[in-house]
């Protein structure tokens, strides 16, 4: 009953002579309206007893109408999804185990997000955080159901700060280093290869690269500077 939530019930064949009176009455149903005339309004499935009473004669006749109720609404189901990173940037979301049939209609719908490709299945792909509805309609009766996802993101950029140095002839080699929240990695790309150490020690002047990586594959570069003045010597 979702399209139509209020249908006519009415005594079908019913032929008297003379003039009677209806009087509809039900225990499981809901009655809208009048309910001393051959038709009446219902809004709920159920049994609903008609007496038709002949004024002239007295005489009572009985009949009963059962109102069906189709309108079960179909069910949605939308399965748990990752958050999205600088290392996944595209996730699905998977609502197949929401109930299907021919004659149940899907559409996924976003106002904040990125749904890519098709919106008319039970899986999608979406690039970018925010809420997925799924809505299954059922063509039949016209029942709509609904789910709301949110899918997060996390592509903050770490931070990284590096030391400078400098060569001297009483300081041949000199420490440089990254300062990086606790649990970052990082690696200083030199020419000999790269290292994996919050500190390294050099003894050529140059730029040393470090970059950071964060546990949600987001990275961050900075690159710190060794000079070597020049010497006069006598």
């Amino acid at each position: 009953m979702c399209n139509d939530e209020e249908v006519t019930v009415t005594s079908e064949n019913s032929t008297y002579v003379g003039d009677v009176d209806y009087i509809w009455d039900t225990d499981d149903g809901v009655i809208v309206g009048d309910d001393a005339s051959e038709t009446i309004m219902v809004s709920s499935a159920g049994t609903y007893t008609l007496k038709i009473i002949e004024i002239f004669t007295g005489c009572i006749s009985e009949t009963t109408v059962e109102v069906e109720d189709i309108s079960l609404l179909p069910s949605v189901s939308i399965a748990s999804v990752e958050e999205i990173n600088c290392d996944i940037t595209q996730i699905t979301i998977d609502g197949s185990d929401s109930e299907d049939g021919d004659n149940l209609v899907y559409e996924w719908t976003t106002t904040d997000g990125n749904i890519i490709g098709d919106v008319d299945g039970d899986i999608i792909d979406v690039d970018l955080e925010g809420t997925y509805t799924l809505s299954i309609s059922n063509s039949v009766n016209g029942c709509v159901s609904t789910q709301s996802i949110i899918v997060e993101a996390d592509v903050e950029v770490p931070v990284i700060d590096v030391s400078n140095n400098v060569l001297t002839c009483s300081a041949i080699d000199v420490e440089i280093c990254a300062t990086v929240t606790a649990g970052h990695s990082v690696v200083w790309t030199t020419e000999t290869g790269d290292i994996s150490q919050i500190c390294i020690t050099v003894n050529a002047a140059g730029d040393y690269i470090a970059t950071v990586s964060a546990p949600n594959g987001c990275t961050n570069s900075a690159v710190s500077v060794v000079t070597a003045p020049l010497q006069t010597f006598q």
